[in-house]
């Protein structure tokens, strides 16, 4: 069964008709024939953190109501989609969306390395973030389209107003979906699960932390082992975590944020205690910033070095992970 899958897309930079990626289309609009209208009312937590928007002309927005337990709506004006060979509707949403995972995340990383004019300064963000909600599914018969019930979603989401990407944005975005790098990619979608935690309703400072550094331990071992360095494989982590970074080219600044969160999560083994105390825990935007810039910096070493990329080998990286 052919199924077409739809989802609302937010971010920074989004096509002014349309662009195609991964086999995905994002597009401004809905097409007459196709009006996603499944509006699923997620339940979250607030816990005074939550991003907060009026409605006066924006088009694009979250919505959290200032209440301990409310509901979550995702608004915006353009779409992601894809089309799916699937014999249920459960495995064409699964399928759709780890296609549009893939999308966001890549785009998110894009994003994360483009400077732009911030008045007077230029700036790269590292908490901007794509993200998609999956509303409609249908299956088309002859010349319509019958809209199919989908299971509920998982979402989290941002508060965006979208301008039409910079020069080489998309062709940027589309390089990086081809590198098959298996690290690169399972640190990429780490990262990327891990930083929408933060507007979630289920926000975990322990799980944020642990999650940013094991990504950065991750990419660590692997540099270090393709380098063949023995120094570097009996020196403790955060000396591994230097000499990786230096390898790499990442800035001390963020090998020193990188170290700081491998101190708490090595802290009386607080990966594996049941509590922990309260403002222990290093900035989210240092960690984050720490576990960017080391993916990156991978991402460029990776594309460089045969012993590594998988780029043209024919081999799928989801099967490598």
């Amino acid at each position: 069964m052919k199924y077409y899958i739809y989802a609302k897309i937010l971010g920074t930079f989004l096509p002014t008709k349309s662009l195609t990626i991964n086999d995905c289309k994002i597009k401004k609009g809905y097409p007459n024939e196709h009006k996603p209208y499944d509006r699923p009312e997620i339940p979250v937590r607030d816990d005074g953190m939550m991003h907060h928007t009026l409605s006066h002309g924006v088009t694009s927005f979250i919505y959290y109501p200032q209440k301990p337990l409310g509901l979550r709506t995702f608004e915006s004006d353009y779409t992601l989609t894809t089309t799916i060979n699937a014999y249920d509707i459960s495995r064409a949403v699964e399928s759709a969306k780890s296609k549009f995972e893939e999308v966001v995340a890549v785009l998110s990383l894009n994003l994360k390395t483009t400077v732009r004019k911030i008045g007077s300064k230029r700036v790269k963000r590292d908490d901007e973030n794509y993200d998609f909600e999956i509303v409609a599914a249908y299956i088309k018969h002859k010349k319509s389209y019958t809209r199919v019930k989908l299971p509920e979603p998982l979402v989290n989401g941002h508060n965006f107003f979208p301008v039409t990407p910079p020069k080489g944005f998309t062709n940027k975005a589309k390089k990086i979906l081809d590198c098959k790098d298996p690290i690169f990619w399972k640190a990429l979608l780490y990262i990327h699960k891990n930083t929408k935690l933060r507007d979630s309703g289920y926000f975990d400072e322990l799980m944020v932390t642990l999650n940013f550094v094991k990504c950065i331990e991750l990419i660590t071992k692997t540099v270090i082992t393709a380098e063949k360095n023995a120094k570097g494989k009996n020196m403790y982590m955060k000396e591994r975590m230097e000499l990786a970074g230096k390898l790499l080219g990442v800035s001390k600044q963020k090998v020193k944020y990188a170290q700081e969160a491998w101190d708490v999560r090595n802290d009386s083994d607080i990966a594996h205690a049941k509590g922990h105390r309260s403002g222990k825990f290093p900035n989210f935007f240092y960690n984050q910033a720490a576990a960017n810039e080391f993916l990156i910096k991978y991402y460029n070493y990776v594309i460089t070095n045969p012993a590594l990329y998988y780029m043209g080998h024919g081999r799928d990286w989801r099967n490598l992970i």
